[in-house]
């Protein structure tokens, strides 16, 4: 192998003498699926962070990380299965997918728009599905972080008929349980259930109206993060020490920050 290998065949050569069995490294040769678990969902969250900064060298070097994921664990099937399953039948059966899923490209059906595009890819997918049994929305997504994972389980049941007639409906629910939530106030256990029911119901209710709550956190966060900045430095400014500071002169400060005074 030289510096002159194409890129790809070089990395591949670089994880097979990692995992190699005798001169392989010893933690390599220890890694499991369930072992890289954590680590390939902290490479996709890193790659997730730099490209919401618009960093593109980041983004190069994240990639980079999922995709030694992507071949450890297509490398570990290899090596399970005999050769059966390996980065090779990952890649065909991929490919095959594609253009499956595509006709109006790889075929000959017309698509005008990407939405004739997504029923088509939806009507594909429910063809191919067909024969499975049907998957519980909440068994298929019970892996995902809490937020996506309900987002898409609400998305399934909403196809599948179950939801509200109108958004406004949700946020009645929304309020329902507000009001139950304020009846639990020397009841810790049922307190915890209530949150949970109030919390479910804001998920519900954001999925009717047609977001994802996973994307609406994140909104959040990253607005709540700007504030709390800009908070500290009012602090500075005004030469204020949070932990001695009332409540009403800790959110008088939050109010002229968040309107900008």
């Amino acid at each position: 192998m030289t510096s002159d290998t194409h890129p790809l065949l070089r990395f591949i050569a670089v994880i097979e003498a990692l995992r190699h069995p005798v001169t392989g490294c010893p933690w390599d040769l220890k890694q499991d699926h369930q072992s890289l678990r954590p680590y390939f969902i902290e490479e996709v969250h890193e790659f997730l962070e730099a490209q919401s900064k618009g960093l593109a060298e980041d983004m190069e070097e994240e990639l980079g990380d999922v995709l030694l994921q992507i071949y450890l664990h297509a490398r570990l099937l290899e090596e399970n299965t005999s050769g059966r399953i390996s980065i090779g039948t990952v890649a065909q059966t991929i490919t095959d997918k594609m253009i499956r899923r595509h006709p109006h490209v790889f075929g000959d059906v017309v698509a005008k728009d990407s939405e004739t595009v997504l029923a088509n890819w939806q009507e594909i997918k429910e063809k191919e599905k067909s024969g499975s049994t049907k998957a519980d929305p909440f068994e298929t997504t019970k892996n995902f972080p809490a937020l996506m994972g309900m987002d898409l389980a609400l998305k399934k049941l909403k196809k599948a008929g179950f939801r509200f007639d109108t958004p406004w409906q949700a946020l009645d629910k929304v309020l329902e349980e507000t009001a139950e939530i304020k009846e639990c106030e020397n009841n810790p256990t049922k307190l915890r259930e209530e949150l949970s029911d109030l919390l479910l119901a804001c998920v519900s209710t954001i999925a009717e109206f047609g977001f994802s709550s996973e994307d609406l956190m994140l909104e959040a966060r990253q607005k709540l993060s700007r504030r709390w900045k800009k908070y500290e430095e009012g602090l500075k400014q005004e030469s204020l020490d949070l932990e001695s500071m009332s409540f009403e002169e800790k959110e008088a400060l939050w109010n002229r920050i968040k309107h900008g005074a």
